[in-house]
């Protein structure tokens, strides 16, 4: 074990890296860019389920037509 770590950090200092530890750094940032990704996604298709809630739901945002002459009575 012992030998193990100074063979890595031999391997660290002459800027080697160990396969094993390389691998592992990829997953991680592969895992974090997927994160990333799928929150980006979320994010989006909770801006859109707002828009389309807010459309013609909302009798403030959308009020029917008035009448032409809603003020001219006979």
């Amino acid at each position: 074990m012992f030998f193990e770590q100074t063979d890595r950090e031999r391997m660290r200092s002459e800027g080697l890296e160990c396969r094993e530890e390389t691998k592992n750094a990829t997953r991680e940032s592969e895992r974090e860019r997927e994160r990333a990704r799928e929150k980006e996604t979320r994010e989006k298709r909770g801006r859109e389920r707002k828009r389309e809630k807010g459309k013609g739901t909302c009798r403030c945002a959308n009020p029917p037509p008035a009448p032409l002459f809603a003020g001219i009575r006979n």
